[in-house]
């Protein structure tokens, strides 16, 4: 097999022998929003909101998600919801992700996330009661760094300490915006990510190694050597970066 020069990352490229990468539509931190997939039997019809070529590829998918929520639903069979939402408080000129909150912070995180879904669902022209059994057998949210062992490992809760009613991260208020919308019930995959295949049933749930840090996370994956991140356009947007308001930092 002849040397494949491959992209691994924004400005990141070496040569190996390989097998062909597989495509997959990546999302980043931040982005989400409904995709759409080209049905190969109706080779005329114009995309949706994304280049043809995208739409053709069924695999979606993100990763390094750390203290963020990557989520995946299918809506149908041509449509999909996916994002990589990262909710946090800013200290001062630093937005610092993933920390802990007070239980009335928290709420206004899980409150965020359903007005969101709502509009998006409008928006697109979706119903999560009429797509309910694609979505049930469908759903992923994963989250490698939830918080929850903080007193499990130590037997001490910092949260407490630091006199914060809440036990929780951001992260597990999104999970609850979700499933509050979604009227499901399901818990978050301690995961780094994932790569799904939108109606073929395939799905490849990403290990998470804390000693990896976001920049190489997709040189040193093991499992994501076999992918090629296809990133949608900006033209998504960054809209699932939720920060907490200033009027709540101090609840």
């Amino acid at each position: 097999m002849s040397a494949v020069r491959t992209q691994l990352a924004r400005g990141g490229t070496f040569f190996t022998n390989r097998a062909p990468q597989i495509p997959f539509r990546y999302v980043d931190e931040g982005q989400g929003g409904t995709l759409y997939f080209r049905d190969p039997t109706t080779a005329n019809q114009p995309p949706r909101w994304s280049k043809a070529e995208r739409e053709s590829i069924p695999y979606v998918g993100t990763y390094s998600v750390r203290t963020c929520v990557g989520v995946y639903f299918a809506i149908d069979d041509r449509r999909c919801f996916l994002a990589h939402i990262n909710a946090y408080r800013r200290v001062g000129w630093v937005g610092i992700p993933g920390r802990h909150v007070t239980a009335k912070q928290g709420e206004w995180f899980t409150g965020k996330v359903v007005r969101m879904l709502r509009h998006e669902a409008a928006w697109h022209d979706w119903r999560p009661d009429v797509a309910r059994s694609r979505i049930l057998e469908s759903l992923i949210m994963v989250c490698p760094e939830p918080g929850w062992e903080d007193e499990e490992q130590t037997g001490v809760s910092p949260q407490k300490e630091k006199g914060v009613v809440s036990e929780k991260l951001t992260s597990c208020y999104v999970m609850e915006g979700i499933k509050q919308f979604l009227q499901v019930e399901g818990s978050l995959e301690r995961k780094d990510g994932f790569v799904v295949g939108h109606g073929n049933g395939y799905k490849e749930l990403l290990s998470f190694d804390p000693n990896r840090w976001r920049v190489d996370n997709f040189i040193h994956h093991p499992e994501l050597q076999k992918y090629k991140p296809i990133y949608e356009p900006v033209a998504l947007g960054y809209n699932w970066m939720l920060e907490l308001p200033g009027y709540l930092e101090a609840d």
